[in-house]
């Protein structure tokens, strides 16, 4: 389910006026109730932000005061009641977030990477524990992160921020915004290649997040990743290492596989500990590996490590199991997608020792020039893998397919679903008792409608 843009708080308007170096013709003798972006989500008594976007926000000004809004924050005089003018509606709401971060005055971890990023985030959060704010849903991006500032409150004792980008210097900004004490990068992967070019750009945009770091701030850096890795050497401030294979702050020992989960001795600086990591998946060993870089960052002790690691749940849409008749299972992996995550979530399913094994797969999005081969490459997992079936659905079809027949595997267990309404029906057949179903695909697929019908053919 998307987020909604708006958020409960309440504002002082004269002093967000004063703060915002806003411009009104009023005194106000009453508070606002929340921050709202979308008057679809308007609620009586919100401070309505028109922000210039896919649409422009002031065309939905009257709207937002026929439903009450207290105020409105535009860039030009309306000739409206309660009107905040200020020269850009969208600085304005970065500044009063980081206003708000500033009063608050306690830590922020800012949090990015190609993949990852979410699981990681709850984690972190699960670890450092109740007081500790997270960013709501998906929103990591230049409306999410100030929103999600905005959300702060005297009980809170840290704030989890996650960072998406797409283009360069979004990094740099989002960190000028938030005022991260902490920053981690959880890996470099191939996403927003229309943007980035390469794994090298990536890494530039990615490592964005360091820069805004100063004085007795932390980076917490997983040099399992080369690229983060080399980045150490230009990071004025203190560092914080983690590493499945390597010397680290935050090191794996040993790893041994359980049913659910992983049995992990690990070195949490200078103390042996021991855990149970009730999810599957290597790479939400890696995951629990940058949380843990976190939680000694801000020195939290070995024992509430230990606690808190068995609260630690799977987040929705991240390898999520479902269980259906028949002992079917699917497995659904479609919050997003790059190639690094798709060979991550095979490698999991496989290490499960299904006895047979099929995967609905999307397209990843924003690939640009390299689309065409990173879905050939896709199609190459797919025969590596040894899949019963494969079904595949998107504008890249084609190139999976290519891929897949080029690296030997046969035509006849390839399935092109070109109707999504009719996927469920030619995914039935093959879906046998016992048959474990992966579906993965950027979140623009929107692959959990497949599976939904899917349910409702098995279960209905």
């Amino acid at each position: 389910m998307k987020q909604e843009l708006r958020i409960d708080r309440n504002i002082d308007l004269n002093q967000f006026v004063q703060v915002i170096q806003g411009e009104t013709r009023q005194e106000y003798n009453s508070n606002a109730k929340g921050v709202c972006v979308d008057t679809r989500v308007i609620k009586q008594g919100d401070l309505f932000f028109a922000i210039k976007g896919t649409r422009d926000g002031h065309e939905f000004v009257k709207q937002a005061i026929e439903d009450g809004a207290a105020a409105c924050v535009v860039d030009h005089d309306m000739n409206i009641p309660n009107q905040i003018i200020v020269p850009d509606t969208l600085s304005a709401l970065w500044n009063y977030a980081n206003w708000v971060r500033t009063q608050w005055g306690k830590t922020v971890i800012a949090l990015s990477g190609s993949n990852g990023k979410t699981s990681t985030k709850e984690m972190m959060a699960t670890l450092l524990g109740e007081k500790t704010l997270k960013t709501p849903g998906t929103w990591n991006n230049f409306l999410g992160v100030p929103l999600t500032l905005l959300l702060l409150e005297t009980h809170h004792d840290y704030a989890v921020v996650e960072m998406g980008i797409n283009h360069f210097g979004e990094l740099t900004h989002l960190c000028r915004i938030a005022n991260p004490n902490i920053a981690i990068l959880t890996n470099i992967g191939p996403a927003h290649l229309m943007e980035f070019g390469d794994l090298d750009g990536v890494a530039r945009a990615k490592g964005e997040i360091f820069s805004q770091l100063k004085g007795s701030d932390i980076a917490v850096l997983n040099i399992d990743d080369p690229r983060i890795e080399a980045m150490k050497s230009s990071i004025t401030v203190k560092t914080m290492t983690v590493s499945q294979k390597q010397n680290a702050n935050v090191q794996v020992v040993s790893k041994a596989r359980l049913a659910k989960g992983y049995d992990l001795k690990i070195m949490y600086g200078k103390t042996e500990i021991n855990v149970k990591l009730p999810v599957s998946g290597e790479h939400n060993i890696s995951n629990y590996l940058c949380s843990l870089g976190i939680a000694s960052a801000v020195g939290m002790s070995p024992e509430k490590i230990i606690q808190r690691t068995a609260q630690i749940a799977q987040v929705q849409m991240r390898m999520e199991e479902l269980n259906l008749s028949g002992q079917r299972k699917i497995i659904n992996d479609c919050y997003n997608a790059n190639l690094g995550s798709f060979k991550a979530a095979v490698q999991t399913v496989l290490e499960s020792s299904p006895k047979r094994f099929l995967v609905l797969m999307g397209d990843i999005l924003e690939m640009g020039a390299q689309a065409v081969q990173i879905h050939r490459d896709l199609g190459k997992l797919m025969a590596d893998s040894k899949v019963t079936h494969v079904f595949v659905v998107g504008d890249h079809a084609k190139d999976v397919i290519d891929g897949a027949t080029q690296a030997g595997l046969p035509k006849e267990v390839i399935t092109h679903i070109q109707e999504r309404s009719q996927a469920a029906q030619k995914i039935l057949p093959y879906f046998q008792p016992e048959d474990i179903l992966l579906v993965k695909g950027s979140r623009g697929m929107k692959l959990e409608e497949i599976i939904s019908d899917l349910e409702q053919e098995l279960e209905g």
